[in-house]
């Protein structure tokens, strides 16, 4: 083999080969590539010089393109798992729940089966347990027990509500009134204590399947976007989620937005699924919701679930990354067949299936919508309800009412849009009005006549 330079710095190759005599023009770098294959040859096929056995079979993997995992890498790098697991079913003054409490606990069995969350370290409240003082209280303890390599995720399902007057949204736990916003545990209340200046966690992820969760987002923004194994191979991903991981983050995973979810939850579904079928032994939970929750329920369209962080406090824009146990690989993975939807009552299931989702959509903020003079929540608005027929009302105040029947029947998609109209009717002028006597003492009395137009 003959190696020359041309004027222009060209590296010429001339490989002597018996067959036939090949010249070709390759750049420096080129080159360089090519000759250390060669060494690599004569490595091999010389006696004494051969690959040995673990070299061989890296470098066979690498052949075939497979990222070899970097062992030096553990579940400690990561830091302690902490969770706080919340689903309510009963409720006092709200309509009772079927699937929430069943949600997280499957939610909580996985992360203690599947993943690097220590039983010792998940509090589950459900039920008549979750009241407004347990929940805070149990969020307050948490958090001041935390350090700066800790890992805190809270899980909520159950009722939620949108304050028309305030726009804030809420978590509705055990005793919540009706009407009563501050018998609830308001979303600023939650972001408050995440922030809060005394709380030394590492990442801090809330994942809210609740109506009107989007409310949650307000003091959010977007992510950063991260990549995943397949676009950087598996060590190169990992290596990135180390770094990443190092960082602070307060994140936020909300099931809807601005709209009522369904009881039977297709965001919960999605999330165990992805939880348990996840291949890999470190993912995060901002990669896991794009590429396995997302899509998913878009697709069908009832809910629009999102994915932000916390602009304000203590967030340096790193990941909550998700850390397997060794052996959870022995969890029977869920099928496509939505077993994760089914319940152990077939009556049960047979009568949620026919259930028809009826869409309501107003041009206004802040409204309320009536169905058969039940308070169903503000609009933007997606219940399920029996096929028949149901008088639905919009209302606001400064807007004329908006009043449709509608009859709904298996297979219809039906969607309400209520158009307000601002309500422009004169106010009432007082014309006249006279009191007396003019002046009285105490203990005597005065009469006052009037005299209005417009009223």
């Amino acid at each position: 083999m003959n190696i020359d330079t041309n004027e222009y710095g060209t590296v010429i190759v001339t490989p002597n080969l018996a067959a036939a005599r090949i010249k070709t023009c390759l750049t420096p770098r080129l080159a360089s590539g090519i000759l250390m294959a060669l060494f690599i040859t004569l490595l091999a096929v010389l006696p004494g010089c051969g690959l040995g056995e673990d070299e061989k079979a890296y470098s066979e993997d690498a052949s075939r393109g497979v990222d070899a995992v970097d062992e030096t890498i553990s579940a400690a790098d990561f830091g302690t798992y902490h969770a706080l697991v919340i689903g309510i079913n009963d409720y006092q003054f709200w309509d009772d729940l079927k699937y929430a409490e069943k949600d997280a606990e499957d939610i909580r069995n996985i992360l203690v089966e599947n993943y690097a969350f220590p039983k010792e370290n998940v509090t589950f409240l459900r039920g008549k347990d979750a009241t407004r003082d347990g929940i805070l209280k149990a969020l307050r303890f948490k958090l001041v027990g935390l350090n700066e390599n800790d890992n805190l995720l809270i899980f909520y399902g159950g009722h939620g509500q949108l304050d028309t007057m305030t726009e804030k949204g809420y978590w509705i736990p055990h005793e919540g009134e009706i009407f009563q916003a501050h018998t609830w545990i308001s979303f600023s209340t939650v972001q408050d204590l995440l922030l809060a200046p005394g709380v030394k966690a590492k990442s801090v992820i809330i994942v809210t399947d609740s109506c009107y969760a989007g409310a949650l987002l307000k003091r959010s923004g977007p992510t950063p976007g991260n990549l995943g194994p397949n676009e950087l191979g598996l060590e190169r991903y990992q290596q990135r989620l180390m770094e990443s991981s190092n960082k602070r983050s307060r994140l936020v995973i909300a099931s809807g937005g601005f709209e009522a979810v369904p009881d039977k939850s297709q965001f919960a579904a999605e999330l165990k699924r992805a939880l348990k079928n996840n291949p890999y032994p470190f993912i995060d939970m901002e990669l896991l919701f794009y590429t396995e929750i997302y899509p998913k329920i878009k697709f069908i369209g009832q809910q629009d679930p999102s994915f932000s962080r916390l602009v304000t406090g203590p967030d340096d824009d790193g990941q909550f990354v998700l850390v397997k146990k060794a052996d959870s690989s022995a969890v029977e993975p869920l099928e496509d067949s939505d077993e994760s939807l089914a319940t152990t009552d077939d009556t049960e299931t047979e009568v949620n299936r026919e259930k028809v989702t009826l869409t309501v959509r107003s041009n206004v903020v802040g409204d309320t919508v009536f169905i058969d003079d039940k308070n169903m929540g503000s609009t933007r608005l997606d219940v399920e309800l029996d096929p028949g027929k149901y008088d639905v009302r919009v209302e606001k105040i400064g807007y004329k009412t908006f009043e449709q029947s509608i009859e709904l029947a298996m297979g219809d998609i039906p969607t309400i849009r209520a158009t307000l109209q601002a309500d422009h009717a004169p106010l009432p002028v007082i014309e006249f009005y006279e009191i007396r006597p003019d002046s009285i003492e105490p203990g005597e009395t005065a009469t006052m006549t009037w005299r209005t137009s417009n009223a």
